[in-house]
């Protein structure tokens, strides 16, 4: 059986650098000329814009058949464990005050909206 020639490897290690800097330099133009970091940066934003309206709606929707106190316990236990502290503490104290206003309905429905609105601003900055 007729075996195949082979490179030597001083020919096929040369090839290497030219072909690597090829990759990287048109990966590098593809991530640009996909606007890659405003689409993140905007994806970041109306997520975040979306979160505290999508907390009130769970902790409403949830606290009615488990209790809101349970639900805000237990929300607070996993965001500190994922951000922080400082940061739960934050949260907390934002859906506190919501809670305490006594007008609940009316922050479950500026909750609804609010979420609607930076759920469909997610989808219309990704196409």
């Amino acid at each position: 059986m007729p075996q195949k020639p082979t490179q030597p490897k001083a020919q096929a290690g040369n090839s290497f650098w030219p072909t690597a800097w090829i990759v990287l330099r048109d990966s590098f133009n593809g991530f640009l000329g996909d606007r890659c970091l405003k689409l993140s940066a905007a994806l970041a934003y109306y997520t975040i814009f979306s979160l505290a309206p999508l907390l009130v709606l769970i902790i409403a929707l949830a606290g009615i058949f488990l209790g809101q106190e349970a639900i805000q316990g237990q929300i607070f236990g996993q965001i500190n464990g994922l951000v922080g502290k400082e940061a739960a503490k934050q949260i907390q104290d934002m859906i506190k005050s919501v809670g305490l206003s006594g007008k609940t309905n009316s922050a479950l429905l500026i909750g609804i909206v609010t979420l609607l609105v930076g759920a469909t601003s997610i989808f219309v900055e990704i196409q």
